[in-house]
C-alpha cells in the first residue's frame, strides 16, 4: 500500500495531545502516520526490558522535553547505547525532574560482574550530566549500593539494594536540599552487614528518612527529621549506635520471622527512647501467661498501635495518647489498671480474637443467669455507662407478673436499670424482666421485634413502647402483623413517640395475606406524629400517606417498583428519598416521577429503578446504583442528568466489558463527584486502557474494583480527585502523563493488585510523600 493512502496531516499540537495518551511503544508504532510526529517531544519516557538499540535511538530524538524517565531491567547493552547517544549530544535532558533506574539483577561470575559495573558507571556518568539540570526525584533499584554522585538540587531519593555491603554514606550529607530519603534492603535474609555511618545532619531540609531492613552502625539526623523503621529481623538493631537519632524515630514496624516470642527480641530500652507515634508489632507471641509484656513506657507518645500475633499477653498503661488501637490475636490477655482512663483518647478501637481474658471485657459484658439473678457478678455499677455491648442470657419466666423474687434479687436505682435497658433488644429485656420490681416500671427507648412473635409477647411489648423513639420490625410475617393488630384493637397504647421506624418483610406476601400487614402499617403511621425516618423493605405499598413531618424515606421493592408512587409529591418536607428494586424486570417500572413539588428535597438515591421520565428540582442531587444502564438509556432523564452526583456501577460477568456498557457521553452530561465501578470482567485492556477523561471533570472520588480481573486505566493530569481507590485481582496498569501534577489535590489513595505494570504507584508514592501524605498499597498473594 503506498504511503499516500494512509498519510495524516494534523497540527503539531494535536499530535502532542495524542502522544500524552500513548505509551512509548505505541507512539513508535505510529511513526508512519505523519511527518509531524517527528517534531513531537515526549513528556514521559519509559524503557522496557525488550527495547532494542534502534528504539533507544528513536527515543533520544524525542526526550528533550521529558520530565519523567524510567528504565526497567537496564543492562550493559542499553547502558552502552544510551551513553553513546548522550555523548554525541542527542537532545540534552534539560527538563528531566524524575529518574527511575532499575538495573537488571546479575549473577556473580566475572562476565556478569563486568556488566553490572558497566551499568553502574553509566549511571554515575548520566547523573553527573544531570547535576546542572532540574532533576529532583531519583529512584535506584540495584544489587549493590556503592556511591551516588552528589546532585545538590535533589529533594527525593529512594535506593533499594539486594546485596549487603560495607560502605560509607558520607555522600548523602552533600545533598543539602534533600527532603525525603528511603533506603531499602531488598533481601532481609542476607548478612546484617551494612552501612557504617549515616550522618545526615548537614541535610537541613530533610523531613523524612525511612529505613527498611537496613543495618547502620551509626545514625544521625537533623532535629526536624522523622525516622520510620521497618524491620523483619531482630539482629538488625544489634551493634547499632542510634543514640543520636532515637528521639527522631516516629514509627516502627516490627515483624519477626518464625515463632520467636516478642519479649526475647524487642529492644524495649531502645523503643522507650524513641518518640514513637506509630507502632506495628507482628510476630508469633507477645509476652507470656505469667509474664506479660509491659509496654507502658514505650507508649507515652504513640497514637496508633497495631499488634498481630497468635498469643498476646500484654499490660497497658493507665494513661496514654492512643487514638487508634488494633489487635488481632487468637488468644488475647490484655491487662490495664484503669480501662476508662486508658480509652479516654481512643477514636478507633478494633479487636479480633478467638478467646479473650483481661480488663478489656468491660467493653463487652455477658451476664448469664437462670430465672433469678445473683448480685455477685464482679462488675462495678459505675463502669456500666462505658459498655458498648451488654448481653444477658436467661430463661424466659412463665409468669412474669406473679413470679416471686429469689433470695439473690438485685436492688439497683432505676436510672441504672434504664441505662442497662438501652443496650438490650426487646426480647433480651423481656427475658430479664423478672430480675427486679424496677424493671416493670421502665419504658424502653428502642423496640426490636422479630418474626414469630406470640400474642403474649406482643401484649408485653405494647405496654412498654409508649416512650420508644426507635422501632425496628425484622422478618415480619402475616401472623406477626395480626398479633400486633389484635393488641392495638384491644385498646393497646400507640407508639406515639417513635421517630425512626424500620419494617423489613421476609418476602413479598400475596394480596390477601398482605392485608393485615398493610392495615397495621397504616394504623402505626397514623399514630406516629413525630416520625421523621421511615424505612420499608419488600412491602407492597400502593399509596404513601401524606406525612408532612417525614424527612427521610427509604422504599425497597421486589421485582418492580410500584408505579403508584405519585403520592410522594405530598410529602412536602421530605429531604432524602431512596428507591430500590432488588430484581428489576424489563417491562416494569414507573411511567413518570415528578419530584419538583418537593422544594426541600436535597438527595435522591435510585438502585436499579426503571422510570420512563424523571424530573426533580435544581437543589436536589441524584445518586445512582445500577447493574444495567438500560434503566436510564431507554428513559427520558434529560431533566435530571445534571443532578447526578454519584454513580455506583456493577458490570456482571455475563455482560459485555464495562467500557462497552458504560455510556461515557451520557456521563459527561452528569455533574458527577463520586464514581464507583465494579466489574467481573477486565476493565480496559493493555492496548486500550479505559479513559474517562470527559466524565471525570468534577469527580472527587473514584473507585474501581475488579477482584478477579485486571484494570487498565488512563488518568488525565488535571482532575479534582480527592480520593482514588483501585483494586485489581490480577494486573493493575495506570497511565498518567504527569503524576506529580495529578497528585496535587489527592488526599487519600489506596491500591490493591497482584501484578503492577508501570511506575505509577511508586511515582505517586514519592509525590505524596513529598507532601507528607500516606499511600496505601496492598499486594495479593495466591
Amino acid at each position: 500500500m503506498p504511503a499516500a493512502s494512509y498519510l495524516v496531516t494534523l497540527p503539531q499540537e494535536v499530535w502532542e495531545n495524542v502522544a500524552r495518551h500513548l505509551t512509548v511503544r505505541e507512539w513508535a508504532a505510529l511513526s508512519g502516520a505523519s511527518k509531524t510526529h517527528f517534531r513531537v517531544q515526549l513528556e514521559l519516557v519509559r524503557f522496557d526490558e525488550g527495547v532494542c538499540c534502534e528504539g533507544i535511538k528513536w527515543l533520544s530524538k524525542r526526550w528533550s522535553m521529558a520530565r519523567t524517565m524510567s528504565f526497567n531491567d537496564l543492562g550493559k547493552l542499553h547502558a552502552k547505547a544510551l551513553s553513546q547517544l548522550i555523548s554525541e549530544g542527542h537532545n540534552v535532558l534539560a527538563q528531566l525532574q524524575k529518574l527511575d533506574l532499575h538495573f537488571a539483577q546479575q549473577g556473580h561470575n566475572e562476565g556478569e560482574e563486568d556488566e553490572e559495573q558497566a551499568s553502574l558507571m553509566w549511571m554515575v556518568w548520566v547523573l553527573a550530566q544531570l547535576q546542572q539540570w532540574r532533576l529532583r526525584c531519583l529512584k535506584l533499584r540495584l544489587r549493590r549500593l556503592l556511591w551516588v554522585p552528589p546532585i545538590v538540587q535533589l529533594t527525593h531519593l529512594s535506593v533499594s539494594f539486594t546485596c549487603a555491603v560495607c560502605c560509607s554514606m558520607q555522600w548523602l550529607s552533600l545533598l543539602t536540599n534533600l527532603q525525603t530519603v528511603l533506603l531499602h534492603m531488598g533481601d532481609p535474609h542476607s548478612s546484617p552487614r551494612g552501612l557504617q555511618i549515616m550522618d545526615l545532619r548537614k541535610c537541613t531540609q530533610l523531613q523524612s528518612a525511612c529505613f527498611r531492613d537496613v543495618h547502620c552502625a551509626e545514625v544521625h539526623v537533623p532535629r526536624q527529621c522523622a525516622i520510620h523503621l521497618e524491620l523483619s529481623r531482630s539482629d538488625l538493631t544489634a551493634g547499632c549506635d542510634w543514640s543520636g537519632a532515637l528521639a527522631s524515630v516516629q514509627s516502627l514496624c516490627w515483624g519477626l520471622e518464625g515463632h520467636a516470642p516478642m519479649q526475647q527480641h524487642l529492644p524495649v530500652a531502645m523503643v522507650q527512647a524513641c518518640n514513637l507515634r506509630w507502632l506495628d508489632l507482628h510476630c508469633e507471641q507477645v509476652g507470656a501467661a505469667g509474664a506479660p509484656l509491659n509496654v507502658g513506657a514505650a507508649l507515652s507518645s504513640v497514637v496508633k498501635l497495631r499488634i498481630r500475633c497468635s498469643a498476646l499477653h500484654v499490660r497497658l498503661p493507665d494513661k496514654s495518647a492512643l487514638e487508634e488501637l488494633v489487635i488481632r490475636a487468637e488468644d488475647m490477655n490484655v491487662r490495664c489498671g484503669d480501662v476508662l482512663a486508658f480509652t479516654e483518647q481512643l477514636r478507633a478501637f478494633h479487636i479480633v480474637c478467638t478467646s479473650a481474658t483481661g480488663d478489656f471485657l468491660l467493653r463487652q459484658l455477658t451476664l448469664s443467669f437462670y430465672e433469678c439473678f445473683s448480685a455477685s457478678f464482679g462488675v462495678e455499677v459505675a463502669m456500666l455507662h462505658k459498655l458498648q455491648t451488654l448481653r444477658m442470657c436467661a430463661r424466659f419466666p412463665k409468669h412474669q407478673d406473679k413470679m416471686p423474687l429469689g433470695p439473690n434479687e438485685v436492688v439497683l436505682p432505676e436510672e441504672v436499670w434504664q441505662n442497662i435497658a438501652r443496650h438490650l433488644c426487646t426480647r433480651q429485656w423481656a427475658a430479664a424482666s423478672g430480675i427486679s420490681p424496677a424493671t416493670f416500671l421502665l419504658q424502653v427507648e428502642r423496640v426490636k421485634i422479630y418474626y414469630r412473635i406470640s400474642s403474649a409477647a406482643a401484649e408485653w411489648i405494647s405496654k412498654r413502647w409508649s416512650a420508644a423513639h426507635v422501632m425496628k420490625i425484622v422478618d415480619i410475617r402475616t401472623a406477626d402483623a395480626e398479633a400486633l393488630a389484635n393488641v392495638v384493637a384491644a385498646g393497646g397504647t400507640a407508639p406515639a413517640r417513635v421517630q425512626y421506624l424500620t419494617m423489613l418483610f421476609s418476602d413479598e406476601p400475596e394480596d390477601e395475606e398482605a392485608q393485615p400487614c398493610i392495615m397495621w402499617l397504616a394504623w402505626a403511621l397514623a399514630h406516629m406524629p413525630r416520625l421523621v425516618y421511615l424505612n420499608l423493605r419488600l412491602v407492597r405499598l400502593l399509596w404513601v400517606p401524606p406525612m408532612l413531618q417525614l424527612r427521610h424515606l427509604s422504599l425497597s421493592f421486589y421485582y418492580s417498583v410500584s408505579p403508584n408512587l405519585a403520592s410522594l409529591r405530598l410529602l412536602s418536607n421530605l429531604r432524602t428519598l431512596m428507591l430500590s428494586d432488588y430484581y428489576p424486570r424489563d417491562n416494569a417500572g414507573m411511567e413518570l416521577l415528578d419530584l419538583r413539588p418537593l422544594a426541600q428535597l436535597e438527595r435522591v438515591c435510585f438502585e436499579n429503578v426503571r422510570c420512563a421520565e424523571l424530573h426533580m428540582g435544581k437543589q436536589c442531587s441524584l445518586h445512582l446504583r445500577l447493574t444495567v444502564w438500560e434503566h436510564i438509556a431507554d428513559s427520558d432523564w434529560s431533566g435530571a442528568l445534571a443532578s447526578v452526583r454519584s454513580l455506583e456501577w456493577g458490570a456482571r460477568i455475563y455482560r459485555e466489558p464495562i467500557e462497552a456498557q458504560l455510556p461515557v457521553p451520557m456521563l459527561q452530561a452528569c455533574n458527577l463527584s463520586w464514581l464507583d465501578l465494579y466489574s467481573d470482567t477486565d476493565v480496559g485492556s493493555a492496548g486500550a486502557p479505559l479513559a474517562l477523561n470527559g466524565a471525570l471533570v468534577s469527580i472527587s472520588m473514584l473507585r474501581i474494583t475488579a477482584p478477579a480481573r485486571s484494570i487498565y486505566l488512563h488518568l488525565p493530569v488535571k482532575l479534582a480527585l480527592d480520593e482514588l481507590f483501585l483494586d485489581a485481582g490480577k494486573v493493575l496498569s495506570v497511565e498518567c502523563n504527569d503524576t506529580e501534577a495529578f497528585s496535587e489535590g489527592l488526599r487519600a489513595f489506596k491500591i490493591c493488585y497482584k501484578d503492577c505494570v508501570g511506575s505509577f504507584a511508586m511515582d505517586l508514592r514519592a509525590a505524596m510523600a513529598a507532601r507528607g501524605m500516606a499511600l496505601h498499597v496492598e499486594m495479593r498473594v495466591d
